[in-house]
């Protein structure tokens, strides 16, 4: 029964994790997801590298060209010359995150 439950909070907190920055998360969680959870460094570093070099190219734009259609097209670019198609949306929740 309490490996039961124990799974079931696991899983709660990992489909929290995926729409949540881990900021976000109270303490206790944060706890509870940082001793559960494996932190993937990989991960995190090659989107955050993903999403500054987007953004750097976006901002290269003329200001009335910087709209959510330029956006989406860097995306993909960044996305496909880096081959990151699985982390498309980690990269597009950093992006979501800055615009709003």
């Amino acid at each position: 029964m309490c490996s039961t439950v124990w799974e079931r909070i696991q899983s709660y907190l990992r489909d929290k994790l995926t729409g949540t920055r881990h900021a976000d998360i109270s303490y206790p969680a944060n706890y509870v997801c940082k001793k559960t959870i494996p932190y993937n460094l990989s991960l995190v570093a090659s989107v955050g590298t993903s999403f500054h070099k987007i953004m750097e190219e976006f901002y290269s734009f003329e200001h009335e060209e910087r709209d959510e259609s330029h956006l989406e097209f860097l995306r993909d670019e960044v996305i496909k010359e880096n081959g990151e198609e699985a982390k498309r949306l980690q990269i597009q929740q950093d992006l979501d995150g800055y615009i709003g």
